[in-house]
């Protein structure tokens, strides 16, 4: 297997499934105070671990790529990011994963490893609305996120 030394990061860019008329309106989250909230941290060395996943991106663990790419250090990998807050989801349904149907989410800004993750969490029947800060930070990372509940 010939290993890969290179990569590209294309940020803001997309539209390669064809021409796109108008984008989906993003899920709303409810503008009331959430109803959970779940705060889970991420070890400073999650990267290095995720890494094992197969994802060599150097941006996640080289802090001159990260500069380059505009961030102040390495940054988490997106797939983790959001794994953090797929877990808070699913405590609302005693981590029973034959439950999901379906999670989604717009990834806002970065995380970084070490960074406490608050999944905020609006549960409203078979849907859960969520959205993700750091704690600390008080920014908000994962944005319009919406988790589909089976029976």
């Amino acid at each position: 297997m010939a290993s890969v030394d290179h990569y590209a990061l294309a940020r803001n860019h997309g539209g390669f499934g064809g021409k796109v008329t108008a984008a989906p309106e993003p899920h709303r989250v409810p503008d009331t105070p959430p109803a959970v909230v779940c705060d889970l941290p991420t070890p400073p060395n999650l990267a290095l671990i995720y890494r094992l996943t197969g994802d060599e991106n150097p941006l996640h663990v080289d802090p001159a790529r990260a500069q380059a790419a505009g961030f102040p250090r390495p940054i988490l990998h997106g797939a983790a990011t959001f794994g953090v807050a797929a877990h808070a989801v699913l405590r609302q349904c005693d981590y029973r994963v034959e439950r999901l149907a379906s999670i989604a989410a717009r990834f806002v800004r970065p995380v970084f490893p070490g960074d406490t993750i608050r999944t905020e969490i609006w549960p409203q029947g078979q849907r859960i609305s969520f959205q993700c800060r750091v704690a600390g930070r008080d920014e908000v990372v994962l944005s319009n996120g919406l988790a589909t509940l089976r029976p």
